[in-house]
């Protein structure tokens, strides 16, 4: 079988599952924003206003670099812990109709980008009104055409891990709790309230020698949220090209992700119907 001729029901799915979350909401798609914007109101005057001489994070752009950096990691975050439980929520359905069963991840991981699409635009036209009034040449906008390469690149990563992590679940149901946990995690541990710390500050710590700072610093950047993130800052942030390295990393820390978690999706596939 093959999911292109399954486009039907992937649209159907991914309706379905916008439609549930919001039915019977007074402010609908409004919710989306609600839960990112409470974060950073939250998180702005904590590190932005509160503690800015000891974290170093105030200044004009600051807000800018902490809501890219929420918007940017409630997608990847939203994408996998939506997708992990999708195929044992399908229970019913994977006994009795014939689909491709990686159609249930990649619903749950394109609704999310439905809502970040709207989020982006947001960001967007936020971030021109900033840049405008210093640069207005549309020339000088040319780098926002990096964004569909940067989403495509965000998508593959959240779609690798959610491929794997629903796997997984069906095997072991604590998957999904441990999701949820390591999600928290790995929020402190990338890049979303700071700008991407260098070598020199890892070494700056009393508690890590020279040695093991470069250990922790690569480690780190093995990150692809980190790269991700980091293109999203240049392009919106800074009106330029993002790195190069970033876009190399995020491609090949996704596209090793992404081939991990398809190939152990289709070996475990025809097992599904009987495990849940």
């Amino acid at each position: 079988m093959k999911i292109f001729e399954y486009t039907e029901l992937l649209k159907n799915l991914i309706l379905r599952d916008l439609r549930l979350r919001y039915r019977n909401t007074g402010l609908g798609f409004l919710w989306s924003l609600v839960q990112p914007l409470t974060m950073f109101f939250v998180y702005y005057a904590v590190f932005g206003v509160l503690l800015t001489d000891k974290f170093g994070m105030g200044g004009t752009t600051y807000p800018f670099l902490l809501i890219i950096g929420l918007f940017a990691f409630n997608f990847f975050s939203g994408g996998v812990t939506k997708s992990t439980p999708s195929i044992v929520q399908a229970g019913g359905l994977l006994k009795q109709v014939a689909f491709p069963r990686i159609v249930l991840p990649l619903a749950s991981v394109l609704a999310e980008a439905v809502h970040f699409l709207m989020m982006l635009v947001i960001l967007i036209l936020a971030c021109l009104l900033k840049w405008w009034p210093d640069h207005g040449s549309f020339l000088e906008l040319l780098p926002i055409l990096y964004l569909p390469v940067i989403l495509f690149l965000h998508l593959m990563i959240t779609l690798g891990v959610g491929l794997l992590l629903s796997t997984m679940n069906v095997f072991y149901r604590d998957t999904e709790q441990l999701a949820n946990t390591f999600m928290t995690v790995l929020f402190f541990g990338t890049p979303v309230l700071y700008a991407p710390p260098t070598l020199e500050k890892f070494q700056s710590l009393n508690f890590l020698n020279e040695k093991s700072a470069e250990i922790i610093h690569q480690i780190y950047y093995l990150n692809p949220m980190t790269h991700v993130i980091k293109s999203y800052r240049d392009v919106l942030l800074d009106l330029s090209s993002p790195d190069f390295m970033s876009l190399a990393m995020a491609f090949g820390l996704g596209l090793l992700l992404l081939a991990w978690g398809y190939c152990v999706f289709m070996k475990s596939e025809s097992r599904f119907a009987e495990e849940v």
